[in-house]
């Protein structure tokens, strides 16, 4: 949890509420919702998962966002009873999004998790997940939406240049 702290406090000040210069984020798969929700004047997206060569752009990298998605490989936590039901496996965005984590680390940028990127964030800092919600804890939490993975979120705290409000995606 600490370490989840301190990546979250630095991307904070990124987006602090002062005008800045021109910013460079990274996400590990974009879609428009995500570059919708971040697009600002002063700010440059690059979307990772379609780039070949991830260290050209990770040098420009400002902050990166781990964004959402389909299940993590249950091996990378060690979870061989969940991979019947995890669906299809994209090995090459447990590898890339695992590559943007150890650097955003490694070089104290801002990093935020969204939903499967938090995940990761957990499963690289060596953490574990329930490979089944409903199977281990039950059905209380529906998350997902006639096959996608979807669910709303709460805002709880926000300055209006971190998450405008207006921008908070509604899928």
């Amino acid at each position: 949890m600490k370490k989840l702290i301190f990546a979250l406090v630095p991307f904070l000040f990124l987006f602090s509420c002062h005008k800045e210069q021109q910013k460079t984020i990274i996400l590990s798969k974009a879609s428009s919702n995500y570059i919708k929700w971040i697009e600002a004047e002063n700010v440059i997206v690059l979307d990772a998962y379609t780039i070949k060569n991830t260290d050209s752009i990770l040098a420009l990298a400002d902050g990166i966002i781990l964004t959402g998605g389909e299940d993590i490989n249950p091996l990378q936590y060690n979870d061989s009873i969940n991979l019947a039901v995890c669906g299809d496996i994209n090995y090459q965005r447990d590898t890339l999004e695992r590559k943007l984590f150890d650097f955003a680390f490694k070089n104290k940028l801002p990093l935020v998790g969204v939903c499967r990127g938090m995940q990761m964030m957990n499963v690289a800092s060596g953490g574990s997940l329930y490979g089944d919600i409903p199977t281990e804890i039950g059905t209380t939490v529906i998350h997902r939406n006639n096959g996608e993975v979807m669910h709303e979120i709460v805002i709880i705290d926000t300055c209006s240049l971190i998450f405008p409000i207006e921008k908070i995606p509604l899928w």
